[in-house]
C-alpha cells in the first residue's frame, strides 16, 4: 500500500507527458485506492476525465496491470525499503508460478493454459467425433486425426506412467478400445507406426524398400509396430485411407500437417495446440482439398476446446481458439455468408456468460455441434447459396463493430439554426410572393420588393442547405453514421494516393446483421487498398493508442452531452496537411468536430481522456476485422 500511495502521479500535478505512456497503470492505482478505502488524488481523476464513483471494483485485469507496474515499470521509483518489498514479491510468485522470465501470469494463468491445451479430455473428444463421424458417413469415412505431439514414452520404457497427456499415441490406443472398426486405424509418426494384423499384407505390399520390420505390440493384441523409411511408409499408409482399408489415419502435424496430399480426406480433428495460423491453415488444407474421384466430396474439420469452469483463466482455450479463428473464412451458420472469425459458428452455448460452475452448457454445445453435423447434406447447397450475390463478388477485408454509432439528432441539432432561418426565409417569400400575384389590399409593388429582399438570400444559401438535408438523410438509417465515416475515409485515402483505384468507382458498403452489430467495406478497389482501409476503419472506431491527432465530436446521451474521441488513422496522421484532408471530409460527411494535435499540452490532456474513454465505453472496444464474401 505505501508504494502505491508514494506514486508521484498522486502528488503531482504536471504529469500528462508521463500518462499518456500508461494510462492503464493511473486507473489501476484509483481502483487499488478505492478498494483500500483510501482517498484519490483529485488532480489524477481530472486529468483522467473519470469520477470516484465510475471506478468499478479492481479485478483480475487490473491486479495483473498493478503489480507489472510495481515489477518494472519506471513510472514507480521505489524506496530502500520497497525495493526489499518488491523483491521479496517477486519470488514468491516466482513460487507460486504466477511469475516466469519476468512474464506475470494473474489474468491469465500459462500453466492453466498448458493443462487445458494437453487436456485429456480431448482423447474422449477424438472418439466422440470418431464414432459421430462413422455412423454418419459409413464405409465413406476418410479420417485424419493431427496432434502436437506423440507421448509413447510408457509404451517405450513400459512402465505405467497414469494418464497420458493429449498426443497421438493415447488417442490410437482410445480409438481402437471403443471404435467399431478396431482394425481399420492407423497410427504414423515419425518415431512410431502401428498397423493392424489384418491390415499389415495390404501396407507392406505399399512400401518398397527392404529396411522394413514388422514388432509385436504387447499391450494390443492384434497390431504391430511397423519400422521403414519414413517417406516410405507415409506413402503406404496414404494408399491404405485412400482405398478405405484404413478409415482413421492418427498421426503429428510435424509429418502430415505440410506437404501432405490426400485430397479424399473428409474429415479432421485438429487436437493440436500450435498457435500459429499459418500452421492451422496448412492442417486445414488436408481436408479442404478437391477430390477428382468424389466431386460431391463435403468435408467436416473439428477444433477441440477444453474448459475449466473452476478457474478465472479456464477458458483461455477457448479464447486462442477465436483468435484462431479471425484468420479462417468460412460458411456463416448465422446467415448465407462467407466471413471469418469465430461469430460464423453459431457457437451460442460457447460464447454465453457463464458460472464458474456447472457444465451443462458445455454438454448444449456438443450437442449443438452434433446435431449440426448430421445436417452436412446441407451444406454444399448452402455454399451456393452464400456465393450467388453477384459476378464481382470475392473476399474483401472488413471491420465488424458490435453497435454502430449514430448521431443523426446531434447533426440536425448542428444543423437546425441553419435550417430554421432558411425555413423561414422560404416561408416568407413564398407569402410575399402570394400577394405581389394577387395584389392583395394594393399591396403588391411593396410585395414584390420583400420576395425578391428574402428570394434572393434564400437561393444564395440554397447551395449549403441541400447538402445539409442530404447529410441529415444520409445519418438517419441506423447504418447511416458508419457509412458517412467510411466515406470520409475514402476520400481521403483516395485524395491522398493511399488508394489509386478511381474515386468514382469506389463504393462504400455497410451490412448489418440480425443481432445488430454491422460491417463495413470498401469495394471497387483492390484487396490491398480494401485492406487499407480497414484498418484504417478499426483505428477510427477502436480504443484510442496514441495517435498524433484526434477528432473529437459531441454526442447526445441521456440528455448530457459528451465528448466522443476517434483517432485519425496512422496513415494520414503522418503530416498536418494528410489530417486536415481526412478532417475537412469528416465536416463534409459527418459532422462538425474539432481537430486536435496531441503532441501539444492541449492536446496531452485531450489524449488522456480519450484514453479514458475506451475504459468508460467497453463496447467501444468490440472492435474486429474479418474478412467477407461481398
Amino acid at each position: 500500500m505505501e508504494i502505491v500511495s508514494a506514486h508521484p502521479w498522486q502528488h503531482t500535478k504536471e504529469i500528462e507527458h508521463e500518462l499518456v505512456k500508461n494510462p492503464e497503470v493511473a486507473v489501476a492505482i484509483l481502483l487499488f485506492n478505492k478498494a483500500a478505502s483510501r482517498p484519490n488524488s483529485p488532480n489524477l481523476l481530472t486529468l483522467l476525465d473519470l469520477n470516484e464513483d465510475e471506478l468499478p471494483d479492481i479485478d483480475r485485469r487490473w491486479w495483473q496491470v498493478l503489480i507489472e507496474a510495481v515489477i518494472f515499470s519506471r513510472t514507480f521509483i521505489h524506496a530502500p525499503q520497497h525495493q526489499l518489498f518488491v523483491d521479496q514479491l517477486k519470488k514468491q510468485l516466482r513460487h507460486a508460478n504466477l511469475l516466469h522470465r519476468n512474464v506475470l501470469s494473474i489474468e491469465r494463468s500459462s500453466t492453466i493454459e498448458r493443462s487445458l491445451s494437453l487436456s485429456t479430455s480431448k482423447i474422449e473428444s477424438c472418439t466422440r467425433i470418431h464414432k459421430l463421424e462413422l455412423n454418419q458417413r459409413g464405409e465413406n469415412l476418410r479420417q485424419v486425426i493431427l496432434t502436437d505431439f506423440i507421448r509413447d514414452e510408457g509404451l517405450i520404457s513400459g512402465i505405467d506412467t497414469g494418464d497420458l497427456d493429449l498426443g497421438a499415441w493415447p488417442i490410437f490406443e482410445r480409438l481402437i478400445r471403443s471404435s467399431p472398426i478396431p482394425d481399420q486405424i492407423g497410427l504414423v509418426t515419425g518415431r512410431l507406426s502401428i498397423v493392424s494384423k489384418a491390415k499389415s499384407a495390404q501396407l507392406l505390399n505399399q512400401i518398397e524398400s527392404d529396411q522394413v520390420s514388422l514388432g509385436k505390440l504387447t499391450n494390443c493384441p492384434g497390431y504391430l509396430v511397423v519400422s521403414a523409411p519414413t517417406g516410405q511408409l507415409i506413402k503406404a499408409y496414404t494408399h491404405l485411407l485412400q482405398s478405405g482399408e484404413v478409415k482413421t489415419l492418427v498421426s503429428t502435424r510435424s509429418l502430415l500437417g505440410e506437404g501432405w496430399d490426400a485430397p479424399v480426406v473428409n474429415s479432421l480433428i485438429l487436437a493440436s495446440t500450435v498457435g500459429s495460423f499459418v500452421l492451422t491453415n496448412q492442417m486445414r488444407g488436408r481436408a479442404i482439398r478437391t477430390d477428382r474421384t468424389n466431386p460431391n466430396k463435403v468435408s467436416s474439420i473439428w477444433h477441440l476446446v477444453a474448459v475449466n469452469n473452476r478457474s478465472p483463466s479456464g477458458r483461455s482455450d477457448y479464447q486462442n481458439l477465436v483468435r484462431r479463428f479471425e484468420t479462417f473464412v468460412g460458411l456463416s451458420e448465422v446467415e448465407s455468408t462467407i466471413e471469418s472469425g469465430f461469430g460464423r459458428l453459431g457457437a451460442t452455448e460457447l460464447e454465453k456468460s457463464v458460472p464458474l460452475v456447472g457444465h451443462s452448457y458445455l454438454q448444449n454445445n456438443n450437442d449443438q455441434m452434433g446435431q449440426r453435423f448430421k445436417n452436412i447434406i446441407t451444406l454444399a447447397q448452402r455454399w451456393q447459396q452464400a456465393l450467388i450475390i453477384d459476378d464481382a463478388a470475392r473476399i474483401k477485408p472488413s471491420i465488424q463493430i458490435n453497435q454502430p454509432p449514430s448521431i443523426s439528432r446531434f447533426v440536425f441539432r448542428q444543423r437546425r439554426g441553419h435550417l430554421a432561418s432558411q425555413l423561414g426565409l422560404a416561408l416568407g417569400t413564398l407569402s410575399s410572393g402570394i400577394v405581389a400575384l394577387t395584389n392583395i389590399g394594393g399591396f403588391g409593388p411593396m410585395a414584390l420588393y420583400t420576395t425578391i429582399g428574402l428570394g434572393v438570400p434564400l437561393l444564395f444559401r440554397l447551395r449549403k442547405t441541400i447538402p445539409f438535408i442530404k447529410n441529415i438523410a444520409y445519418h438517419l438509417p441506423a447504418t447511416g453514421t458508419l457509412h458517412q465515416m467510411g466515406t470520409a475515409l475514402a476520400e481521403a485515402l483516395s485524395h491522398e494516393g493511399h488508394v489509386k483505384s478511381p474515386y468514382q468507382g469506389l463504393s462504400v458498403n455497410v451490412t448489418q446483421s440480425f443481432d445488430g452489430s454491422c460491417s463495413i467495406a470498401l469495394s471497387g478497389c483492390s484487396y490491398q487498398e480494401s485492406s487499407i482501409f480497414a484498418d484504417c476503419m478499426a483505428e477510427i472506431l477502436g480504443p484510442i493508442d496514441n495517435p498524433r491527432y484526434l477528432i473529437v465530436r459531441k454526442e447526445q446521451r441521456l440528455k448530457q452531452e459528451i465528448e466522443v474521441y476517434h483517432a485519425i488513422p496512422t496513415l494520414l496522421g503522418v503530416n498536418k496537411g494528410a489530417a486536415i484532408t481526412f478532417f475537412e471530409a469528416w465536416q463534409k460527411h459527418v459532422c462538425q468536430s474539432e481537430l486536435i494535435f496531441t503532441r501539444s499540452a492541449e492536446g496531452r490532456s485531450k489524449m488522456i481522456k480519450a484514453q479514458t474513454f475506451a475504459f468508460r465505453e467497453p463496447a467501444t472496444q468490440k472492435i474486429k476485422k474479418q474478412e467477407r464474401w461481398e
